[in-house]
């Protein structure tokens, strides 16, 4: 049928095979070409219709993203012409990565076709190199374990911050501050404030209160207070005294602040106002910060845990993270590690706050960026109070008035207030995003609307106080990445194994150095299994993040987590926490969610180019591509919140079935949606099929003016348009 035809004739065979932990070069190699000997037999059959068939049968999507092309050249002579041999491009990558092996006499060729927009250049030459270092190997030393092939591109995946002094303590140098500026504003709530003078004069009468509660008492102090100059007071006060401040939120529901009161072993509160039911000796504290009743106990006071060991110095606080429906998790931050996290601010940033506005809750570890940052550099700290908290007016009107330095919030909040706020004459000079991935359209538009002004994108998890990496943000710059280690820290992307995974591959986040804490508070085994030795580590001790990225020229880029855990607004939720605590009755299974529940319209317009590609590549390997690229393009949106699909034999009223959830959840884990369902799907061993739920149809949000996103249709319609060649329906 082709006689006398000339041409490329090729066909896709994909084969799959399972090399273990401890599989050589060698046993690869054969295991490799036996596979390929029983896949031979099928080379005839089209892989795209390999495809429709696993489709058809609704298996799982066959994912095919590197081609391996083998070739031997002979030297051949076309009607008396010598033929050679070129390598010729149409300037389209197959797949994301085809790499090229061509034998032609005693030389070997290699090369490497690779996507743009999913493999830079510097990625494709790395693993280049380290394809030829593998070659290299099987032939001089076959029997080495492929897993421990040392490869150049590895070295490019642990990257160092600069070296770090630091004290052991910050409090010394805020308790200096009343004596270098007494008359200079420390603190600003609403009409409230404190010089320095006062603020530390309140500070030490409230640290003799806290010592003599103290006697003989378990040195931890929960802090549980609006917004207010009394507040910080408190939180200084209860470290000058040499305890350990653990700041709840006022507004948690009284079991959860009982948890953690319980978890973290205090024996004193001190809050603004009587806490009914809290058994804990109390002080009420006013907001200008002077004791006014206190300390006495109403209730029976919570045993100790009688595995719990005093450390020889308490730490300086325990934030609580993760757990959000009632197993809080603390995390103890030594004064040593919080005097380290702060010290490098000062070397990563151009210069400290004067006045820094702070937005972050107490009760959220990047609350403790801004107040020690600024108390250290003798700055005045601007809270807002309750009501401006949740208020982005308010918020942009304490930004943008004159003398405003620094401010840190999530991306999610920035926005909108660059939106209301664009045309402000005055604006921080250094802005600080963090706890959520940052949207380039975002960078785009602070640079459109304050150019002079600096936006960093930070990183970092509790267990590493606060912060580990940052990024000094450029506009046109997309995907945004999380950037470099902070000095006195070190980051690397590593496999299961914790061996660095090649330059530009994904793997996951570990941080070495001085701000990495020393575990969990009673959780012996969550310790064990994410705070441990790693094999590369000079200094050893490396906390595992649970977060996906890749590390390449020398920048790191965040691309999802490990684990099903989510990333809401700054907050990381356990995922089968709040499935737990929603099996109400009547409710059978649930399946919790991210999602950004907004019109469609409105999500594919905050989406790059580069998302919408990678989310309609995904969708057309789905047996239902038109919905997937749906649910695709609101999971990659960047205003996600949580959404509960739920599994009910009767019929529940959704109000009230949303009051009974918020009695049992923290606010930060309570679902923006609930989706009732008659039945979810499940896998074959009968438990309720994630993946499946992930997928479903989401209602989305009610704009608040409709006719705003009619003309939008059309552009949605083009957006998908222009990659329907992704969308393989397999007819």
């Amino acid at each position: 049928a082709v006689s006398g035809t000339v041409g490329y004739f090729l066909n896709t065979l994909p084969i799959r095979i399972d090399m273990g932990s401890s599989a050589t070069l060698r046993t690869s190699g054969v295991e490799a070409g036996q596979v390929l000997a029983r896949c031979l037999a099928h080379r005839s059959y089209p892989y795209a219709r390999i495809r429709a068939d696993r489709r058809q049968r609704q298996w799982a999507p066959l994912e095919l993203n590197i081609l391996l092309a083998y070739e031997e050249f002979a030297d051949h002579v076309f009607e008396g012409r010598a033929v050679s041999h070129s390598v010729m491009s149409n300037g389209i990558a197959v797949t994301d990565l085809t790499f090229f092996v061509q034998v032609a006499g005693d030389s070997v060729t290699l090369a490497v076709e690779y996507s743009g927009s999913r493999v830079g250049s510097s990625m494709a030459s790395q693993l280049l190199a380290d394809l030829e270092t593998v070659m290299a190997t099987s032939i001089t030393d076959p029997s080495t374990v492929v897993e421990s092939v040392e490869l150049p591109s590895q070295t490019g995946s642990v990257l160092v911050g600069p070296p770090l002094k630091s004290p052991d303590s910050v409090i010394p140098e805020i308790l200096a501050n009343a004596r270098a500026k007494p008359d200079e504003l420390a603190v600003v709530c609403g009409a409230e404030s404190a010089t320095w003078s006062e603020l530390i004069g309140r500070v030490h009468d409230l640290a003799r209160e806290i010592e003599r509660a103290l006697s003989g008492e378990a040195p931890s102090v929960v802090v549980s207070m609006e917004r207010s100059v009394g507040f910080v007071v408190s939180m200084l006060a209860t470290m000058a005294a040499g305890a350990t401040y653990v700041p709840i939120d006022p507004a948690l529901p009284l079991s959860r602040k009982q948890r953690i009161a319980d978890s973290s072993g205090a024996s004193v509160s001190i809050t603004d106002q009587d806490i009914p039911g809290l058994a804990v000796s109390s002080f009420v504290v006013s907001r200008a910060g002077t004791a006014t009743d206190g300390p006495r106990t109403t209730h029976q006071r919570a045993q100790r845990s009688e595995n719990r060991s005093e450390p020889r110095e308490p730490p300086a606080y325990i934030i609580f993270t993760s757990g959000s429906t009632g197993t809080p998790r603390g995390v103890p931050v030594s004064h040593r590690q919080l005097a380290a996290s702060n010290a490098a601010r000062r070397i990563a940033y151009p210069s400290m706050p004067e006045r820094f506005v702070m937005v972050s809750s107490f009760g959220f570890d990047s609350s403790m960026a801004g107040l020690f940052w600024t108390l250290v550099g003798g700055g005045t700290i601007v809270l807002p109070t309750e009501r401006e908290a949740v208020d982005v007016d308010a918020l942009g009107s304490l930004l943008s008035e004159p003398g405003v330095t620094h401010t840190l919030m999530v991306p999610s909040l920035y926005g909108p207030l660059l939106e209301r706020f664009g045309d402000a004459t005055s604006w921080p000079s250094q802005v600080i995003v963090a706890g959520e991935a940052c949207p380039a359209s975002l960078v785009d538009r602070h640079f459109e609307l304050h150019p002079g002004s600096l936006l960093a994108n930070e990183y970092g998890p509790t267990e590493a106080t606060v912060w580990s990496t940052v990024h000094p943000c450029e506009a046109h710059q997309n995907p945004v990445p999380i950037g470099q280690p902070i000095p006195g820290s070190w980051v690397a992307a590593v496999n299961r194994d914790l061996v660095p995974v090649p330059a530009g591959t994904s793997g996951e986040l570990v941080i070495g150095g001085a701000g990495v804490t020393n575990g969990y508070l009673d959780d012996p085994d969550e310790t064990r299994r994410r705070f441990v030795l790693a094999p590369h580590a000079g200094s050893g001790r490396v906390f595992r993040t649970g977060d996906r990225v890749s590390i390449s020229d020398g920048v790191v880029h965040f691309l999802g987590r490990v684990d099903n855990q989510l990333n809401v607004g700054g907050v990381r939720v356990e995922p089968e926490e709040i499935e737990q605590a929603l099996t109400l009755p009547g409710v059978t299974a649930v399946v919790v969610v991210s999602a950004d529940v907004r019109p469609i319209e409105e999500v594919v317009l905050s989406l790059s180019a580069s998302d919408i590609a990678d989310a309609a590549a995904i969708a057309g390997r789905q047996s239902h591509p038109g919905q997937a690229i749906l649910s695709e393009f609101r999971r990659r949106g960047p205003e996600q919140h949580l959404v509960a699909h739920v599994e009910t034999a009767t019929d529940l009223a959704e109000a009230d079935f949303r009051a009974q959830a918020d009695s049992v959840l923290a606010k930060a884990a309570r679902p923006r949606h609930y989706v009732f369902h008659d039945q979810l799907a499940r896998t074959p061993n009968g438990k309720v099929d994630r993946r499946t739920a992930q997928a479903l149809p989401i209602p989305a949000s009610v704009p608040e003016n409709p006719s705003s996103t009619l003309g939008q249709t059309t552009l949605l319609q083009q957006a998908i348009s222009c990659y329907a060649d992704h969308l393989d329906t397999g007819a």
